[in-house]
C-alpha cells in the first residue's frame, strides 16, 4: 500500500548516495511505527494518571549555541559528569548506549530500536514534536550507537525532526548541512569535552600532519570512546590536520565499523521486544495493566505481542 510521507520528519541524510523508492518506503513505514508508539505512550500517560516528563526547557539551543555548553547541559541534566565516563570499565563501556538511553528517557524521550533502519542507510532518526519527541536507532558496535543517540539527541536540542545517516560532513553549504554538521559536533562534544582534552594536551600552534596511534589509543582509551570518535574530535579542536583523518584513517575505520557482528539476535525472544521499545515505554505498559487500568488484551497490543499470555514474560525482563 502506498504510506503518505510524514510532515514530521525531513530526510537530512547528506551522504550522497541515490535515493531507493523501497527503501524510501520502508523508511516511512518505520516514522509511522515510531509515530505510532508516541501516540500510544501518550494515551497511557493519560490512562495511569501521570505527567509526562517535559524535555527541560534550559537545554534547547540554537545553530549559534556553542556546542560545548549545549553538551553541559545536557550533561548536568542526565548526571553524568566526563569523570564517570573516564572512570568506567570495559564492561561499562559496552553498555553506555544503555546508560544514554535510560537518561534520555527520564528526560522525556522516547527511544526506541529498529534494526532495520541500517539496512536503508539510516544510522538514526527524529521526530522532535513536544511533549514526547520520539529517537529511533538501529543497533550497531557500541561507540557508533552512542554517539548516534548523542547526535539524534542534538536534533531534539535544536527542535529539528530529521532522518540522519552515519555520513561525516565537510561541508555547511545547505540548513541540512549545517543541522548535521552541529549535531556531530554537539555528540563529539558530549562524549570528548574541550577542556578535558585541553586539560591532557594543550591546542598545539598548528595542527599536526599526523598522529601516531598508539597515542591515539591512548587518548581514546582515557576517555572510553572509539579511537574514530577521538581522531575526529582531534581534528575538530585543530590537534591534527583533517587531511590525515579523511585520506588516510577514515577508510580504515570504516572498514572496521563495516566488519563488526552485532552477535545475532537477542537469545531471548521477549527481550527483543523489550529492547525494542524501551523502558519507558514497557513501563507504561506494565504499569496500565498492573494497576487494572488496561486489560492484558490491550496491554499485549500495545507490546505488540500476537499471544496475550507472553505478557508476564516482559514483567520478567524488565
Amino acid at each position: 500500500p502506498n504510506i503518505h510521507e510524514s510532515k514530521l520528519v525531513p530526510d537530512f541524510r547528506v551522504n550522497g548516495l541515490s535515493r531507493d523508492a523501497h527503501a524510501d518506503r520502508e523508511i516511512l513505514a518505520i516514522q509511522h511505527w515510531a509515530e505510532a508508539q508516541r501516540l500510544n505512550a501518550i494515551s497511557l500517560f493519560e490512562t495511569v494518571g501521570d505527567a509526562i516528563p517535559a524535555f527541560p526547557e534550559e537545554c534547547f539551543a540554537s545553530l549559534s549555541t556553542d556546542v560545548e555548553e549545549a553538551s553541559k547541559a545536557i550533561r548536568a541534566r542526565l548526571d553524568f559528569p566526563i569523570e564517570r565516563q573516564r572512570r568506567m570499565t570495559a564492561k561499562q563501556k559496552e553498555g553506555l548506549p544503555g546508560m544514554l538511553r535510560e537518561g534520555m528517557e527520564a528526560l522525556g524521550i522516547l527511544v526506541l530500536r529498529n534494526n532495520d533502519l541500517a539496512g536503508y542507510g539510516v544510522s538514526g532518526l527524529c521526530i522532535a514534536e513536544f511533549p514526547l519527541p520520539i529517537i529511533a536507532f538501529a543497533q550497531e558496535s557500541p561507540g557508533r550507537t552512542a554517539f548516534t543517540l548523542l547526535h539524534e539527541l542534538g536534533h531534539i536540542v535544536l527542535r529539528q525532526s530529521a532522518i540522519s545517516d552515519s555520513g561525516s560532513v565537510r561541508s555547511a553549504e545547505t540548513h541540512a548541512k549545517r543541522v548535521e554538521k552541529w549535531c556531530n559536533k554537539f555528540a563529539a562534544a558530549f562524549l570528548i569535552p574541550r577542556d578535558a582534552v585541553v586539560a591532557l594536551r594543550p591546542v598545539p600552534t598548528k595542527p599536526a600532519s599526523m598522529i601516531d596511534d598508539d597515542l591515539l589509543h591512548t587518548l581514546a582509551r582515557s576517555f572510553r570512546v572509539s579511537e574514530h570518535a577521538m581522531l575526529i574530535r582531534l581534528v575538530d579542536l585543530k590537534y591534527v590536520d583533517e587531511g590525515y583523518y579523511w585520506q588516510i584513517k577514515r577508510p580504515q575505520f570504516l572498514a572496521i565499523e563495516a566488519a563488526f557482528k552485532k552477535g545475532g539476535r537477542a537469545k531471548v525472544w521477549v527481550s527483543r521486544v523489550v529492547n525494542s521499545l524501551g523502558g519507558l515505554y514497557t513501563g507504561l505498559v506494565m504499569e496500565a495493566w498492573g494497576t487494572g487500568k488496561i486489560p492484558y488484551h490491550q496491554a499485549a497490543d500495545f507490546m505488540g505481542l500476537k499471544n496475550p499470555q507472553h505478557l508476564s514474560r516482559v514483567r520478567e525482563v524488565i
